[in-house]
């Protein structure tokens, strides 16, 4: 992240196989004297879509097979977006002088977007972060509505099919509080 001096993770609380890598990056990053913050997508929802993400949360930890299916059918989470929260968010990032993420959910690249949008003249980096071999559900639908997503940023994949091995690992340790 070229000389970063804050952070912003971000992540997704859908499942915990976003959620729990940003905290444990987040921690690392803090150990190392890099200010860090973790966002989560669910915060740019209306509180009617989260009480569906909590009710389809529930459905998969009861039924694996529920879990499967749901990922077969991408869904543009575009249209899900709370115009308002996000219109907050960016007028707090560029506050904040936000310029370096790590994105490890496909969710947040068009509020990303959006955000390189306002802030032409500033330099935006950000890492999209793959954790797993194939590309999870929010890269999947990001990919099928924008084949050239990653156009601008630098993908970092954990695991290289080309040497079927993996590069880097994020370690799970104690965590800080998600604070």
């Amino acid at each position: 992240m070229g000389g970063s001096q804050n952070v912003l993770i971000l992540c997704s609380g859908f499942g915990l196989g976003h959620y729990i890598p940003g905290l444990l990056i987040r921690d690392k990053l803090r150990r190392l004297g890099v200010a860090a913050d973790v966002g989560v997508f669910e915060s740019l929802l209306p509180a009617t879509k989260v009480e569906m993400v909590e009710k389809n949360r529930k459905a998969y930890h009861e039924s694996f097979l529920v879990a499967l299916t749901s990922q077969k059918v991408p869904t543009d989470s575009r249209k899900s977006l709370d115009l308002a929260a996000v219109d907050a968010c960016l007028a707090d990032w560029e506050r904040l002088d936000r310029r370096d993420f790590i994105v490890i959910s496909g969710h947040w690249v068009t509020v990303l977007d959006r955000y390189r949008d306002r802030r032409p003249n500033t330099t935006i980096r950000a890492d999209l972060l793959y954790l797993d071999v194939d590309r999870p559900p929010s890269w999947k639908w990001l990919y099928k509505y924008r084949p050239d997503y990653a156009q601008g940023y630098r993908e970092v994949r954990l695991y290289d099919p080309a040497v079927l091995a993996c590069r880097y690992s994020i370690a799970a340790h104690a965590m800080a509080s998600p604070s």
